[in-house]
């Protein structure tokens, strides 16, 4: 058998070693949108208007290991009676926090379910809750899991699509108090504005896929 030329053998391995690009929201978040939570191919702005939608949880209170059971709802808006894209996390409630941007607690679903699936953000297996099917959703509830150790206050965060375009980021819940902590709950800031996905601002695995596509276009058009 004829062997593959140095050029395509290269290329092939860098190619196969590159991320596989995010899924619409359509079928469900990405993972590379758990830090931001946000629907990065909607290619649009976050509505500034009042959330048409809540979360409600069952105490305000919580102690680790404790369950809480969630609701995502919405509201009486006469515009907006339901959603078709939710992703959700439980966030520390505390900005000076050096891990305040990651997912706290696992999630876990109804049996039943089929409009949302688990996923494993970089808080940990089933960190977040987020939809896997095309569906107009008036309530969702599933339950959450407290860490084993104190994690300080909570609060709940939401990215809620009503279409690709009509979407609200913040969406959360009250904060969810932490008896052992004195200090007061902090809610941190959620991005409302799209951002240029470019290899000079994106995140540190995109940067290498930019890095290894202009290693790819180099050898390319080499003489090699």
């Amino acid at each position: 058998m004829q062997a593959m030329p140095a050029k395509e053998v290269i290329l092939t391995i860098l190619l196969s070693i590159l991320p596989i690009p995010s899924r619409g929201f359509g079928m469900g978040p990405p993972l590379g949108a758990c830090v931001d939570m946000w629907p990065k191919q909607h290619g649009a702005d976050a509505q500034t208007s009042d959330p048409p939608y809540t979360i409600t949880t069952s105490k305000d209170t919580y102690s680790p290991g404790e369950t809480l059971t969630i609701t995502v709802s919405t509201t009486e808006n006469e515009d907006i009676k339901f959603f078709e894209g939710l992703f959700v996390q439980a966030r520390r409630a505390n900005c000076s926090h050096k891990e305040y941007e990651e997912a706290v607690g696992t999630f876990a679903l109804p049996d039943d379910e089929t409009f949302l699936g688990l996923l494993h953000c970089q808080g940990g297996p089933n960190s977040a809750v987020g939809h896997i099917a095309h569906a107009h959703i008036v309530e969702r509830k599933f339950s959450w899991t407290a860490p084993a150790s104190s994690v300080g206050h909570i609060y709940f965060r939401a990215t809620v699509a009503r279409r690709q375009k009509t979407f609200w980021t913040k969406v959360t819940s009250e904060f969810i108090r932490d008896p052992l902590v004195s200090s007061s709950p902090q809610m941190c800031p959620i991005q409302t504005k799209e951002t240029v996905n470019t290899c000079a601002n994106s995140a540190t695995s995109w940067n290498l896929s930019c890095a290894l596509i202009l290693l790819v276009m180099m050898i390319w058009t080499s003489k090699f």
